[in-house]
């Protein structure tokens, strides 16, 4: 896993930290930081068996739909 890897899904963390005008840690961001945890496992548990994969994938898709979880979850509405 390179330094990418661990960014980019970071980035939607802390943006949706910055830009939803909750305050404080709200659904939506314990999601996508839960979801990208969880591809990472996932990820990590393929690795494992030999089967080398991309990281960046497994980890945006985690963070992406962890954070559609956080944005159901709050209530609001994702259109």
């Amino acid at each position: 896993m390179g330094l990418g890897d661990a960014v980019m899904p970071t980035l939607l963390v802390v943006s949706a930290n910055v830009f939803i005008e909750n305050g404080g840690l709200s659904y939506p961001v314990l999601g996508a930081m839960l979801g990208t945890l969880a591809g990472h496992i996932f990820l990590s548990i393929l690795v494992m068996r030999g089967k080398p994969q991309a990281g960046l994938p497994f980890l945006n898709s985690g963070a992406i739909l962890g954070f559609f979880a956080g944005v159901l979850l709050s209530g609001a509405s994702i259109l």
